[in-house]
């Protein structure tokens, strides 16, 4: 891992994570923006946006930084390359908008609350610059359910904001920041049931969740004192539903689309390989009798999660590159 960089940039597992890094404070160079004209520190490389709708190869990109004018150097915007400083998680930027950051006392404001999270979108009720009060986010969703929390949203911001040049809810003028706001979350709350829940009914809204104990070794010193760690692992166990039987008042399926021996094929190509789409396959149900009879694996499926419902594996994958800089993020762990 690197844990040497301090614990903000480990996980429990003592890996890299690379939601936890700030662009415009962790590299000299600020947030990468689409094109290489300034690719010059050491540390930077010019690479190609593997994500646009026609992907662009690293090595295609490498002359681009020493002046090279045709393709693909000449590519503008989020379709051609970029400027990646090595020294951080590759994560790509946004495409841009052509518009310039707020001039908002909230989001420069030096003086300002250190512990305040969205800046420049969250805020107080009674603050007229605040453009989403939590007294909005009650209006709402007054029904809102775990991991949909205002603070949540807030958090959200800040953290995809601390990896991008061009700012969620931040760029240009406020109309134009509260139409962007107002259309995300009329989007998000068509996609979760007014923020009431984080996966797809159909394919997980009847879910049981078990712990499982997980042993691992941990290196000694040597000399057979390598000692064993005993941890715990939550994993979602989901039955996927057919419309006619599913309850949406008490969320349980009359009858899993698992039983009898069928297999579930939702959400997966299963002929697609990385980086075109995460490694997938039709499942069986994990126990043909027991309490998890007719059930799945959450995480082997690519069901519709989050705010915006990401699903199929060759969206999971692309959104993995995209905003963690990993495609193992999402593959490995959908959940």
């Amino acid at each position: 891992g690197i844990c040497g960089a301090g614990p903000a940039y480990c996980n429990a597992l003592s890996t890299w994570t690379p939601f936890c890094h700030d662009c415009s404070v962790d590299s000299p160079n600020g947030c990468p923006t689409f094109g290489c004209d300034d690719c010059r520190a050491d540390s930077q490389r010019c690479v190609g946006n593997r994500n646009g709708i026609n992907p662009i190869d690293d090595a295609a990109c490498d002359a681009c930084a020493a002046g090279q004018t045709y393709w693909p150097c000449d590519v503008k915007g989020s379709e051609g390359c970029w400027c990646w400083d090595t020294a951080l998680p590759r994560v790509e930027p946004s495409p841009p908008s052509g518009l310039p950051l707020a001039e908002d006392h909230a989001i420069h404001d030096a003086d300002a609350d250190a512990d305040a999270i969205g800046r420049g979108v969250c805020g107080r009720d009674d603050d007229q610059d605040v453009l989403f009060p939590p007294r909005a986010f009650e209006l709402l969703a007054p029904r809102a359910s775990p991991p949909f929390t205002y603070r949540g949203f807030c958090e959200a911001v800040d953290d995809y904001n601390s990896r991008h040049a061009e700012k969620a809810f931040l760029m240009g003028p406020r109309e134009r920041r509260l139409d962007e706001l107002a259309a995300f979350l009329g989007s998000a709350s068509h996609d979760t049931d007014a923020f009431r829940t984080s996966r797809e009914y159909l394919a997980c809204g009847d879910r049981v969740e078990r712990t499982l104990e997980r042993r691992r070794e941990l290196g000694g010193g040597g000399g057979g004192d390598d000692k064993i760690d005993d941890d715990e692992e939550t994993e979602w166990y989901c039955m996927p539903c057919a419309p006619d039987h599913y309850d949406y008042t008490t969320q349980t399926c009359a009858l899993s689309m698992l039983d009898n021996d069928q297999s579930y094929y939702g959400y997966c190509q299963p002929f697609t390989a990385p980086p075109d789409g995460c490694p997938c396959d039709y499942v069986k149900e994990v126990e043909s009798s027991g309490p998890l009879e007719g059930r799945m694996r959450a995480n082997d499926i690519f069901f519709g999660r989050g705010s915006i419902h990401l699903s199929h594996n060759f969206n999971y994958i692309r959104a993995s590159t995209t905003m963690t800089g990993s495609e193992d993020t999402f593959c490995a762990h959908p959940e």
